[in-house]
């Protein structure tokens, strides 16, 4: 059986994008800059949300977002990047790819001791 790879919310931007996958439970965001495939892990801070908008707070920024767009505002260098709410989609195999090779390295959680190779929505 194959442990599964999946995402809750994708948003996206033509330079980058920034996923919630859940693998096992575990939830991990992710910041995936799309030209160099470079990944930072966003450490979960906090959230609020309210009935249109969803808030979260995390150790490299802010990110806001309604069901349609979003913004996420860099921590340290005060970068804003508006951002395409595509929660409905499927994230591109490319990308869920690199994360889960990304994930394997610094072992959240270890694959391995799992089974095999997950499968990817």
């Amino acid at each position: 059986m194959k442990a599964a790879l999946t995402s809750s919310f994708f948003l996206d931007n033509g330079s980058l994008c920034i996923i919630e996958t859940t693998w096992l439970g575990q939830s991990q965001w992710i910041l995936l800059h799309k030209k160099t495939l470079d990944i930072k892990t966003l450490q979960f801070g906090s959230k609020d949300n309210s009935a249109e908008v969803e808030e979260r707070f995390f150790d490299l920024g802010y990110l806001k977002f309604d069901s349609r767009k979003g913004v996420f505002i860099e921590k340290y260098n005060a970068a804003l990047h508006h951002l395409e709410n595509k929660s409905g989609e499927k994230v591109p195999e490319a990308y869920m790819s690199v994360i889960y090779n990304f994930l394997n390295k610094i072992n959240i959680p270890s694959w391995e001791t799992a089974g095999s190779y997950p499968a990817m929505c």
